[in-house]
């Protein structure tokens, strides 16, 4: 097993300032448990199962039906893939690109924009940044009818 963390921990930022963007999408009796080296959430819901909120598809997914389950599956190696990018971190870890406190991973170009998911496309963001800027660009994409011409976006601070 890898001693690079998949994980930031939630006392290295604001959590309510790094949900806010996605207050359009998270649904508000969702908890978060976990997120990602990438920025993605881990969401418990009321009924026990457990969700994915993607940042780079802007969606939530159910991925375990228990914390159980959840709990078994975080620890397979398709699943680290899957779920954490675990190849990517290690990847950037060799290269000696690591997060600090407050940190997540993110594209520069974000892939919703054509940006390509390769390690030369990644580099550390301040969750609260990187979650404005991802979830504030969902949000506006699914106002957009599917195929519409894009040509730009606003962001608020």
């Amino acid at each position: 097993m890898n001693q690079v963390p998949l994980t930031v921990p939630f006392e290295s930022f604001n959590l309510v300032m790094a949900l806010t963007p996605w207050h359009w999408l998270h649904p508000r009796d969702y908890t978060p448990i976990m997120l990602t080296a990438f920025g993605d959430w881990m969401l418990g819901a009321p009924d026990g199962s457990i969700h994915l909120m993607s940042t780079l598809e802007g969606n939530v997914s159910r991925i375990a039906e228990t914390n159980i389950e959840f709990n078994r599956l975080k620890e397979t190696q398709q699943k680290r893939d899957e779920w954490f990018l675990e190849g990517f971190v290690l990847s950037l870890a060799s290269r000696g690109v690591f997060l600090k406190a407050g940190e997540c991973f993110g594209f520069e170009k974000p892939p919703v924009l054509g940006g390509a998911i390769e390690i030369g496309n990644i580099k550390p963001f301040p969750v609260i940044v990187w979650q404005s800027i991802m979830g504030q660009l969902h949000e506006q994409l699914a106002k957009r009818p599917p195929g519409s011409k894009i040509s730009g976006f606003v962001f608020k601070e």
